[in-house]
């Protein structure tokens, strides 16, 4: 394992950025020459210079992991910002729209094998990056073994206890998710709403309602996933607005824990779950949508039950243990195909 603290403290995040595919590169390749590696697994922009100092045949299977194709977020950025007249930074070019693109790009067409955590991503990629079809791959993401097979919790009287799950940033919709939980409260006086692993002070999400609600309102700024079973038992949705996501794991493990999902229907999330079966679907930077997706969970209380009952038997699917054996299968089959075990 190889990683980001690894490096020297001292320097910025930036730098360190820019610094970690030439020591990548170092390490592998000492490593490698000892004929201790059958395969280097990077995320993407982490392992092009190695790709590009080595020779494909004879160098061990090199995988580029996506967690997030960075230019589908790159243009979820621009949208957003061209849609609220924002300016972003000048700053944002030189390497987060700039670099950091061609990077991702290069070691996605110089690896043996990449990973894609949605369709769309592994499209994008084919089409605009010129990644080989034959080498783009769909590999889903998995939640610890201890979220898998948990009882399915008791109905919650009734009434909608909604939970939030994910950093308190534009990127997961929260603007949309308080001018729609702004306007319903008033209707719905027994309706509660709790923000999980914000990465920010209260007074933050506070900042966005309107006073009279506060006292509706919880937030938990940071949790582990060994607890996240005791903080969402009395819950019954999960609302995740979220304007662009890789994958969605946070959703899984809301799944598993026996929330009916009320889902932003982007790539990622939307290949996770099905709408009417165990979700609803919304479309992305829709207030309204999000409203009358919950006043319908709220009137139909035997609808939300029947999607908690399928939001959980879908997540059963994605335990840690299970991807990761999927992952192994598709080392295997790589290494078969390009012969780099020879002789083992």
């Amino acid at each position: 394992m190889y990683s980001f603290n690894d490096l020297p403290a001292r320097l910025s995040p930036i730098q360190k950025s820019l610094l970690f595919p030439h020591l990548v590169a170092r390490r592998a390749s000492k490593i490698a020459s000892r004929g201790a590696l059958d395969v280097i697994d990077a995320s993407t922009g982490d392992a092009w210079v190695y790709a590009t100092v080595t020779k494909r045949v004879g160098r061990p299977l090199l995988v580029t992991r996506s967690h997030g194709l960075e230019h589908t977020m790159h243009e979820s950025t621009l949208a957003r910002a061209n849609g609220n007249g924002e300016q972003l930074s000048w700053k944002y070019p030189l390497y987060h729209g700039g670099y950091r693109l061609w990077e991702v790009a290069r070691s996605l067409r110089l690896a043996d094998v990449s990973l894609f955590l949605n369709e769309h991503d592994r499209q994008t990629a084919i089409a605009r990056l010129q990644v080989q079809p034959q080498s783009a791959v769909l590999m889903r993401n998995g939640i610890a073994d201890e979220l898998i097979a948990l009882p399915l919790p008791d109905p919650v009287n009734g009434h909608l206890r909604i939970a939030v799950i994910g950093s308190y940033i534009d990127r997961k919709g929260i603007t949309f998710a308080a001018e729609a939980l702004n306007r319903v409260p008033p209707k719905h006086p027994t309706w509660s709403v709790t923000f999980l692993g914000t990465g920010c002070e209260p007074a933050r999400v506070f900042r966005d309602y309107d006073p009279a609600l506060h006292d509706r309102i919880t937030v938990v700024p940071h949790y582990s996933n060994r607890g996240l079973p005791k903080i969402l038992a009395n819950h019954n949705v999960h609302l995740f607005p979220t304007l662009a996501e890789g994958f969605g794991l946070a959703l899984v493990e809301a799944m598993a824990c026996g929330l009916a999902p009320v889902v932003a229907d982007v790539p990622g999330p939307c290949e996770i779950v099905r709408d009417g079966h165990d979700a609803l679907l919304v479309p992305p930077e829709d207030s309204t949508a999000i409203v009358a997706a919950l006043e319908k969970l709220a009137a139909q209380p035997a609808q939300l039950e029947q999607l908690r009952r399928n939001a959980h038997k879908t997540a059963q699917r994605y335990g840690w243990h299970q991807v990761a054996a999927e992952q192994l299968e598709i080392y295997e089959a790589h290494l078969a195909r390009t012969d780099r075990r020879a002789g083992r």
